[in-house]
């Protein structure tokens, strides 16, 4: 049986971790990333415009609301992964 300690389990991981990244970076590269924070920033501007015009339903607004909410879980999400990868780059 091959026993693999648990640095090699951590390293291993997140070299899949990193590879898989790169593989979704090149298939992005064309595309101009914008981080999440900023398109919840941009979000509440586009909310704040939305609010001003006649012509956009409140059922409207809300869907743009929901879609927002969702950027927020999605930022929660990336910050716990954050601090989880910091605990595994300290045992290294």
């Amino acid at each position: 049986m091959n026993h693999l300690t648990d640095v090699e389990i951590i390293s291993s991981i997140l070299n899949q971790e990193e590879n898989q990244s790169e593989t979704e970076s090149d298939a992005e590269e064309e595309v101009e990333k914008i981080s999440v924070s900023e398109g919840i920033s941009l979000g509440d501007i586009y909310l704040k415009f939305l609010g001003t015009q006649n012509c956009v339903t409140e059922e409207e607004s809300l869907t743009v609301h929901r879609l927002q909410e969702k950027l927020f879980a999605k930022r929660l999400q990336i910050l716990k992964q954050t601090k989880i990868q910091n605990l595994f780059d300290k045992q290294t």
